[in-house]
Order: structure tokens, then C-alpha cells, then sequence
């Protein structure tokens, strides 16, 4: 199987909790690898479009009938007939997935050729974005509440602390401030830092046997690599 990954010098920062987009895509290339024939190739292509960084993984391999699209996401769903896909084992693989991206206010999707191929596309809205919404719903007084903008806002607060008016709530903000704030975001946007959130792991929603059926799936793509010779 010949395996490639494309992707620009730079990237956007986004907020992710790394353990739980390492399970996402440890699924989809684990999936792209069982299901792909020797001669076939699995190519990762990460890159972004407007407000959002995308990883596409993308196989040659069995490939998807159309009527099981809509429905691969669904728990326990499988694909089970002669010359398909069967994911996760027991149906869960890709339904973590989903839950996993929909946690970081992304989407996940499918499109698939029966005996062409599969392309599985993760969208994650990126840092900046995520961070200039956030400091408009403050000054609005809509505090945020999920993990995502909760992380952005302490990013907002560390910032402002930085700039050294932390003692003001956003909502009062001068608006020379509040420009301060914006190109203080797009600088932080173009330089190599790391963006994260942290010690909040977005999936601890998830129940522990659902995770553990990832963490097979991780042991078994290390295997599958490991195993897997150019041809």
C-alpha cells in the first residue's frame, strides 16, 4: 500500500484536545488501511479553507454503497456484504469520531465510490475564528459554556492580562481595546505557538467502553503500519 501525507508549510492554530483528534484519525487511517487492497494507497491531506483546517483521508480501496452513507455515522451501524467495509469492529469507530469532532464545534463527512474508493474530511473551525466569536459573545454578555469557547476565553484572558487591562469584564472594553485584543489573536494566529485545551478533555462525555474500543483500534494501526510493505 503506497501511504503519503500533504500539507502546507503552515497551518492555522486550532483548539483541539490532541488525545481525542489523535483517536479520530487514528480511526479513518485505520479504516483506510483494512479496507485497501495491496497496490492500492491511502494519502492524508491536511490543509484550510476560509475558517476552518480540514484532514482528509483518502483511500483507493473497497469503497462505500451510496445507501449506507447516510447511516455510517450511527452507533453500532456496519457495513456487512461481500466486498465492503465493516467499521470499528462493533460499530462504534465512527461514531466516537463524529462526537469527537462535533466536541470541537467540527464536522466530519464521507463521500465514496463502490470499488474506487473513500474520502473521510475533518473540518475544525480554526483558533482565530473561534476566539474573535468568543470575545464578541463576552462583550454581548453570552458567556460561553461548552469546552471549546471556554478555552478560547481563557486564551482571551491570558491576552488581556498580557496587555494589562485583565481587571476589565470584555463587555467593557474600550473599543481601541477590543482592537488591541483582534490583532493581538491574528499575531498569535501567524506565530509557532501551540494551541490546546489543555486539561480539558473534551472526551470524557464519551462512556469508557467506547474509548477502549479506539484504544484497540490505536494498537491495531500500529500493527497494520508495522506490517505493511510497499508494493
Amino acid at each position: 500500500i503506497d501511504m503519503s501525507c500533504y500539507t502546507l508549510t503552515r497551518i492555522p492554530l486550532v483548539f483541539v484536545d490532541r488525545t481525542a483528534m489523535e483517536r479520530v484519525i487514528t480511526n479513518l487511517v485505520s479504516n483506510a488501511i483494512k479496507y485497501t487492497e495491496k497496490g492500492g494507497a491511502v494519502k492524508v491531506y491536511i490543509s484550510y479553507l476560509v475558517d476552518d483546517v480540514f484532514v482528509k483521508v483518502a483511500d483507493t480501496g473497497f469503497g462505500i454503497d451510496k445507501e449506507h452513507l447516510p447511516r455510517i455515522f450511527n452507533r453500532f451501524y456496519r457495513v456487512d456484504m461481500t466486498g465492503s467495509r465493516m467499521f470499528g469492529g462493533t460499530g462504534l469507530g465512527l461514531s466516537i469520531a463524529r462526537e469527537l469532532v462535533e466536541l470541537h464545534n467540527g464536522k466530519i463527512s464521507v463521500t465514496s465510490t463502490l470499488g474506487k474508493g473513500t474520502e473521510f474530511t475533518v473540518m475544525i473551525p480554526i483558533a482565530r475564528k473561534v476566539m474573535q466569536d468568543t470575545l464578541n459573545a463576552c462583550r454581548q454578555n453570552c458567556p460561553p459554556v461548552d469546552p471549546l469557547h471556554l478555552a478560547a476565553a481563557e486564551e482571551l484572558r491570558a491576552m488581556a492580562r498580557e496587555m494589562d487591562f485583565a481587571d476589565k469584564d470584555f463587555a467593557q472594553l474600550e473599543k481601541k481595546q477590543v482592537a488591541r485584543l483582534l490583532d493581538r489573536i491574528l499575531e498569535r494566529d501567524q506565530a509557532d505557538e501551540s494551541v490546546t485545551l489543555g486539561d480539558t478533555k473534551a472526551y470524557k462525555v464519551l462512556h469508557e467502553e467506547d474509548l477502549a474500543e479506539q484504544e484497540d483500534e490505536t494498537q491495531e494501526l500500529t500493527k497494520t503500519v508495522q506490517n505493511t510493505q510497499p508494493v
